[in-house]
């Protein structure tokens, strides 16, 4: 039996796969856990919301982000992986732009909250998908090799994107945090 290393995911045509795919792990996976494991904070203590209203936000969010990822199972084949994740990804880095472009003392509280579960909806349409789409970029023998790897990036983007937050913030500024997060979908989305 044949067995795959490390070292196979960065020879030959597999390397341009696997650096691409992890890219695009790394770019969705710091926007759903920086922003979606801090927002429900960022909303109490930047924009001061009510408790009851931070709850509605998560709520909403992930059923929002339910009716993209099930969109998106109906749609990835029609449309195809890549045009599919590039749309969710570069849809989402509109989202995270406009709101560091418009977050500020006079922005409401419900837009903040819109823009960003719209953002989190549209990474939720690669959520779901990219473990398949890894899989059926390597031949069988590198295959697990492939996604494990691939979700090692989302382990290491679920340190950096709140830590990121949280040094960010005081630092440079909540509109330099979503305009970063924007970057990385535009990143992702290119990719």
């Amino acid at each position: 039996p044949s067995r795959a290393r490390l070292g196979d995911l960065l020879h030959g045509i597999y390397r341009r796969r696997s650096l691409a795919v992890w890219t695009i792990w790394f770019c969705t996976y710091i926007i759903i856990y920086g922003l979606n494991t801090t927002m429900p904070s960022l909303l109490r203590t930047i924009y001061h919301a009510t408790l009851e209203q931070s709850i509605a936000y998560g709520f909403y969010a992930s059923g929002l982000g339910l009716v993209f990822t099930v969109t998106g199972i109906f749609l990835i084949d029609i449309y195809g992986r890549r045009p599919l994740f590039m749309l969710g990804q570069l849809s989402s880095s509109v989202t995270l732009l406009l709101l560091g472009w418009l977050s500020g003392p006079e922005i409401g509280l419900y837009t903040v909250m819109g823009l960003a579960m719209l953002s989190s909806a549209f990474n939720s349409i690669l959520a779901l998908g990219l473990s398949t789409y890894t899989a059926e970029l390597y031949p069988t023998e590198m295959r697990a090799l492939g996604v494990v790897v691939g979700n090692a990036w989302v382990r290491f983007a679920s340190v950096i994107g709140p830590s990121f937050i949280g040094w960010a913030i005081p630092t440079i500024g909540l509109n330099w945090v979503y305009g970063v997060f924007g970057v990385f979908a535009i990143i992702g989305g290119l990719t």
